[in-house]
Order: C-alpha cells, then sequence, then structure tokens
C-alpha cells in the first residue's frame, strides 16, 4: 500500500498494542487482546513492517447513543527487552478531516483515543490517555485524579505517526511505559474512534471495549495479555453456581478473576454467560479461579466467603475445565442491629457498638471510607473516620477530608433561596419565567408555570436530567404543581434564576447565603479551590476509583463537597431555626407539600419533600434531611425534630446507600420484617 505520512508525534513513551479478541469472552470491560513480541517498529504510518501474523481486532462497538459506521481494526505488540508498547489502529475513513494543529482538535475533527494502563493494578489504576489527529496530539491523562501514576504521563513518552491513503487512515503509536513489559502480564487498554464524516457532520464514535468515561472510571478499559517468543495457548472454562442455601438468585452475568499462580501481574476478569459459565483463552500455566467482585445475590443480599478458590492447570492446545466455583454466602451481619431508637439513647457503649457495626458493614458492602457523625441533644457527640479516602493509593479518611454529597446541594441551596425570599429578592410563587425564561423549552407554555416553591418541592414536571430521557431532550411531565418528579434540571434552572436576580455567580450566592449562616464555610466547597485536590476524596464503585469530578462552577442540583461535621452543623442549624432564616421562611422550607410514593431506604416510613428537605414520616416524629449519591459517592443527613437529635453519614463508595440504610436501622429503626 501506497503511504503518505502525514505527521508524526515525539511524544517519548511507547504504547502496548493491542490484539483482536479470538475468543467471546468478557473481560474488564469486555475485550481480550493478545500481544506478540516484536522488533524495534517504525513509527511512519505505515505497516508494511508488521508480520502478516499479528491478529487485528475490530473496533466496532458503538458508543452509547452514537453510531459507527466505519470498518476498523488494531494490531499490538511490544518490544521484548524495553518498555515500548506498539499500537497500530486502521480505519475505513472516505473523507479524513483534520485540524490546525491545536491540542483540543481531537473535540471536533476525525480523531484516534488511547488508553493504555501498564500498572493494571488489581485494586484500579487510571492509566494514560492521548488522542490524536491528522495534525495534534494530546496528553489528556487526569493528573488530578485518583492514581498518581498518571503524571507520569506526557506527550515526551509518545511517539504517533497519521497518514492516509486508498481510503484508509492510519495510527502508529509507541508509548514507552514507565516500567519493564515482559511476557506473562497483562495491562490496560482502550481504543475510541472519532469519525466526523456523517450527515450534518453528526459524529461517529466506535470503541474496542464497553462502557464510556475509560479515563475516569478504574476497570472500564480491555485487557491485553503480552505473550512471550515461545508462548503456547489453552483454553480455561469453569462454572459457578451458588451453594444450596441459595436458591432465589442466578449467577448469570457474573465475574470471576482468574490469576497466574506465582504471577500476579497476570490477571483477567472474566463474565460468565447465562449458564454460569465462563470461557478464557489463555498461556499454559496453573491459574487461581476467584469472584472477581464478592458482593452478590438479589439485592446484594449476600457477600461471598473470602476463601472461595479454585485451581487448575491449562496446557497448550486442550481445554481445561476448572472445578465448579460454588459461591458460599456471607448474609448481611444484621445481629448486630439493636432494639430501635438507640440514637436517642447513645451513650459510650451504644458508641463502641457503632464502631464495631461500621468496621463490619464497611467490610461487608467493600465501601472503602466513611465518616459519622452523631447528634444528641442539638450537638455533635461522636464523630469517627473510617477506611481509605482512595482504594489505590490507601489513604485513610481524615477529619477534614471532604466527600462529594451530590444532590445534599439541594436542601442547602433552597437555604439561601428561602433567605433571599426573606428579603424579598425572589417570590417564591412567581412565575420564574418573569424573572429569566426557560429558553431550552420555551415551546411548552406549561414552563411559563413553574415557580421557585414548585422547582424546591421537585413539582415542575421536568426530568431528573434531560440525558436521561430516550430522546436527550427536555420534557415536562404533567403539569407543574399537580405531582411529584425528581428534578436537578428544575434546580439548575432557579440556580440560574438566582444569578440573574442577584447579579452574582451562585458560587458567591452559596457562599454568603448559605455556607457561612450554616457555619461550613470554612471548609465545604462548592468548586475546585485551593488545596482541593488534597482535601476531595476519591469515588469508588466496587472498591475501584472513579476520577475526582469536583466541579469547576457551582450548580444548584449536586456541586457541594464537604465533611461529615459539615452537615452536621446543618442540620444542628435548622434544629436551632438559626442562620438567620426567619420562623417564616423555616416554616416554608419544612412545609410538607408533596409525597413521593417512595420510603426512607431499610424502612417502611413515607417520605414527603417540603421546599428543599426530605421529611419522612417515622414512630419518632418526622424527620428531616436529605440524601446525596454523586460519581461512586454516597451520603446521607437527617435529624428528628421532637429530639434534637440526628446522624450524618458520608461514604466514598457506591455501594454506600446499603450502608446508610443499614445504619438507619442501627441507629433509629432497627430491622424489618423482611429482614
Amino acid at each position: 500500500m501506497s503511504t503518505q505520512v502525514l505527521c508524526v508525534f515525539r511524544l517519548g513513551i511507547a504504547i502496548a498494542v493491542l490484539a483482536v479478541m479470538t475468543s467471546t469472552v468478557r473481560a474488564e470491560n469486555g475485550a481480550v487482546a493478545y500481544a506478540q513480541p516484536l522488533a524495534d517498529l517504525q513509527i511512519d504510518g505505515d505497516l508494511g513492517d508488521w508480520p502478516n501474523s499479528a491478529e487485528r481486532y475490530p473496533i466496532a462497538r458503538p458508543l452509547e447513543s452514537f453510531d459507527w459506521r466505519d470498518d476498523a481494526y488494531f494490531q499490538v505488540a511490544y518490544a521484548p527487552d524495553g518498555n515500548a508498547l506498539y499500537v497500530a489502529v486502521v480505519t475505513t475513513d472516505a473523507v479524513p478531516t483534520g485540524g490546525d494543529g491545536n491540542r483540543n482538535d481531537w473535540q471536533q475533527f476525525d480523531a484516534h483515543l488511547l488508553y493504555v494502563d501498564t500498572v493494571h493494578s488489581p485494586r484500579g489504576s487510571a492509566g494514560w490517555f492521548f488522542a490524536a489527529t491528522t495534525n495534534s496530539v494530546a496528553n489528556l491523562s487526569d493528573t488530578e485524579g485518583w492514581d498518581p501514576a498518571a503524571v507520569r504521563a506526557s506527550e515526551s513518552r509518545v511517539e504517533v505517526a497519521v497518514s492516509h491513503s486508498d481510503g484508509q487512515t492510519v495510527y502508529e503509536w509507541r508509548i514507552d511505559a514507565d516500567r519493564p513489559l515482559t511476557p506473562g502480564m497483562s495491562i490496560g487498554l482502550d481504543h475510541v474512534l472519532i469519525d466526523t464524516d456523517g450527515e450534518d457532520n453528526d459524529r461517529g464514535i466506535g470503541s474496542w471495549g464497553r462502557f464510556s468515561g475509560k479515563s475516569q472510571r478504574a476497570g472500564r478499559l480491555g485487557d491485553v495479555v503480552l505473550l512471550g517468543e515461545q508462548s503456547t495457548m489453552g483454553t480455561l472454562t469453569g462454572r459457578l453456581r451458588w451453594d444450596s442455601t441459595v436458591t432465589d438468585d442466578d449467577i448469570a452475568g457474573e465475574r470471576v478473576r482468574i490469576t497466574a499462580l506465582g504471577h500476579p501481574e497476570l490477571w483477567l476478569n472474566v463474565e460468565s454467560d447465562d449458564a454460569g459459565e465462563y470461557r478464557i483463552d489463555i498461556p499454559e500455566g496453573r491459574y487461581c479461579v476467584t469472584p472477581a467482585f464478592p458482593l452478590q445475590g438479589q439485592g446484594a443480599r449476600y457477600r461471598v466467603a473470602d476463601e472461595v478458590e479454585v485451581c487448575q492447570t491449562v496446557v497448550a492446545d486442550a481445554v481445561a475445565e476448572a472445578p465448579e466455583l460454588v459461591w458460599t454466602p456471607t448474609p448481611r451481619p444484621v445481629e448486630r442491629v439493636p432494639e430501635p431508637g438507640l440514637l436517642f439513647r447513645f451513650d459510650d457503649a451504644a458508641a463502641r457498638r457503632l464502631d464495631a457495626f461500621m468496621q463490619e458493614n464497611l467490610e461487608h458492602f467493600f465501601v472503602p471510607g466513611a465518616s459519622v457523625a452523631i447528634i444528641n441533644d442539638g450537638r455533635v457527640v461522636y464523630r469517627r473516620e473510617y477506611g481509605v479516602a482512595n482504594w489505590l493509593t490507601n489513604t485513610p479518611v481524615r477529619h477534614d477530608h471532604l466527600f462529594d454529597v451530590g444532590s445534599i446541594t439541594k436542601p442547602v441551596f433552597a437555604f439561601a433561596v428561602h433567605r433571599l425570599a426573606d428579603r424579598g429578592l425572589i417570590d417564591l410563587d412567581r412565575p420564574l419565567h418573569e424573572y429569566l425564561p426557560f429558553d431550552d423549552i420555551a415551546d411548552d407554555p406549561r414552563s411559563k408555570l413553574f415557580t421557585a416553591r414548585q422547582v424546591l418541592s421537585h413539582r415542575t414536571g421536568l426530568p431528573n436530567w434531560r440525558w436521561q430521557n430516550d430522546s436527550g431532550e427536555l420534557d415536562i411531565a404533567f403539569t407543574p404543581g399537580d405531582g411529584f418528579r425528581y428534578s436537578g434540571e428544575g434546580y439548575d434552572y432557579l440556580g440560574r434564576v438566582v444569578e440573574q436576580l442577584t447579579g452574582e455567580t451562585l458560587a458567591q450566592v452559596l457562599r454568603r447565603e448559605a455556607a457561612e449562616p450554616l457555619g461550613i464555610g470554612q471548609s465545604a466547597r462548592f468548586t475546585q479551590s485551593g488545596n482541593w485536590h488534597d482535601l476531595f476524596v476519591t469515588g469508588h464503585s466496587e472498591r475501584r476509583a472513579f476520577a475526582n469530578q469536583a466541579p469547576t462552577e457551582a450548580h444548584a442540583a449536586y456541586s457541594l463537597n464537604a465533611t461529615a461535621r459539615d452537615l452536621a452543623n446543618v442540620l444542628i442549624t435548622w434544629m436551632n431555626r438559626g442562620g438567620g432564616l426567619s420562623e417564616a421562611g423555616y416554616a416554608a422550607m419544612f412545609e410538607q407539600l408533596v409525597s413521593t410514593g417512595d420510603t426512607a431506604g431499610g424502612t417502611d416510613w413515607e417520605q414527603h419533600y417540603g421546599a428543599g428537605p426530605s421529611l419522612y414520616d417515622t414512630p419518632y416524629g418526622r424527620a428531616i434531611g436529605h440524601g446525596g449519591l454523586n460519581w461512586g459517592q454516597v451520603a446521607q443527613m437527617e435529624f428528628y425534630e421532637d429530639h434534637d437529635d440526628g446522624f450524618v453519614v458520608v461514604t466514598n463508595g457506591e455501594e454506600g446507600w446499603r450502608l446508610r440504610d443499614a445504619l438507619r436501622q442501627f441507629l433509629v429503626a432497627g430491622l424489618q420484617p423482611d429482614d
């Protein structure tokens, strides 16, 4: 093939070339490839020096809602005596487009996004992220994320050549890894291709493995096994099942981790099929199979016992069947839940019980870290931190660590709105379009009916977020005021109205009208500022990290990052009807306006909303508070207004809602009949 080399960029590191899947196995993100050792390759966009035997792996998966129209594949290899990883990507491209050499060209033109994780830690490393177009290359690695190794990525470690010929575009890469690449190890790798040749310049986006957000969350890359010159392959198969104590849960689509015995750098997560069977082509050797994430069962009632493991030897050109992996459940530790109402008689003995409960349940539910505060008689009587802020680095949770408390931002913002209403700057029942039209949905006349009170109590009919609709568009489900539909979109609209009325940024308003009067102005953050990176904890899913998504600007619906003590201060201020909000303002904020049809987690308590906070009907009187879930972090704050008692829990695990519900049962509700 005649090749015109359009651009060669030297970035300085060698990156591994991915091989195409030869089996139907679903690994970390559904994709596995195999890399052969090769002598030095010329990075010139001409693949003539790649051997014909190099496997071609299709890049054919449409990413999320985007179409992918083109044939594309990649090949992968590595230097047998060094750190160089080679990757070649070929895609059909009748009308290639390139930019002007700007590092952000990949956002507007044809591009190849390459993700490489040579550390490949089972605890969830991030890897490096590069983007190449015809005229530019960029290091997009998250250097302020959860993985310190990402700072070692740079454009000086990469060399890439891009060429066009005969309706094809070739991206040829060399990445110089920061560790030796040796036979018998596995690494993480993935690709995203962007094509801007669609109708009306509609972009096509294709991927090798499943999932978007590949640089934002550990475990979203495919796997590449590095083979040796003399590597011979066999096949490992096996089957999963629950033991006889579990009769109502299937085991389809669960994952196992396969690790080379004595060589832990070779490991893969493999997903079972509908019959609970798994299969993987792998170099000959002895392997042990364990659950990949042992929190399982319907509603995750069970955790698989840690000692579950089977081992099998794989020989060349043969199928080796591992012994059946029988998952033995360790039920939730409910026996430590006391009689209801412990919160209202909290003493030193209760504190010791709570310590034990938290340690046991953090481990059971695979939540890396948490902080808890207990309020009795309007003051904090207990506060403890548990676990780690980052599962990869093993950094302990500190008292000043800030958790992303997500939607708890909403009642904090609502407090600010009620203060503005006290001063006559906003009328809670005046149509908001009179202050600022909602242009995004102006074609629906019902948008002119929205009021601040309806927004604060989720009665606008707007969705939580437009992208969650199948159409990706805003809609209004009912006449505003006539129903309940939880809506972040409504809160963000009201936030823009507040900015319009005050002439200030939302961050400024939240600082003055909420953070300072609520007593959280010294620590809580609504945006990245100061030493934010040292204070924000990392969110996790299955003890695998999320990128830190601390916002660069404030949002009314979700941008608060705070300590457990901060949230306790919010509750105490509300208990005391303080913070400069009038009695009428508190009455308006705490008035029950709508029932949700739901119950508080772990209970049968009916949930309602006021103009900001959640309200629950409990055997101990009304509870007032709110919860939040964002980027692998879960938080809850609530107080019982007849007692001046309450609790706060903030966690950095996606399963933190299970811990939250268990804690509510432990402190207040006791066990429920279905437990």
